[in-house]
């Protein structure tokens, strides 16, 4: 078994950050969280995505806390990357090739449709399952 990296335990490590969920929740005990929960407005202009942001728990479950303003540079990353995610989900609805490529190719780490599709290919070789997306 390999040991996990500090960073990974600063936070009591994510079965720590469940159980303080858990506990919060059943006792109505009042702690901060960082959770990843629907937006609800705390970071402007991701509408109602799933952001990772400090959280106030309690008995009422987790409601974000507003971070602040997020710079231009920062949230237009933030909306690429969603969009990525969403292409990905219609991707994995419709099965369709197109569709998982175009995931692939708008994420901001893929430098070019080519590679892309090399690394949609590789992913199809490595798992079987994801055979709906071979290239014809």
């Amino acid at each position: 078994m390999t040991e996990r990296a500090a960073c990974d335990m600063d936070g009591g490590g994510y079965e720590q950050v469940a159980l303080r969920l858990m506990n919060s929740i059943a006792r109505n005990r009042p702690d901060q969280l960082i959770l990843n929960v629907r937006n609800r407005g705390a970071v402007a202009g991701l509408n109602n995505s799933v952001v990772e942001v400090p959280c106030f728990v309690d008995g009422n479950g987790p409601r974000p806390i507003a971070p602040g303003p997020v710079d231009p540079h920062s949230l237009g990353l933030m909306l690429q990357v969603k969009g990525c995610e969403q292409a990905a989900i219609r991707a994995a609805r419709t099965q369709n090739r197109a569709d998982a490529l175009f995931a692939m190719a708008t994420h901001p780490l893929v430098d070019s449709v080519a590679a892309a599709a090399a690394t949609l290919d590789g992913y199809v070789t490595a798992f079987p399952e994801l055979s709906a997306f071979r290239a014809p």
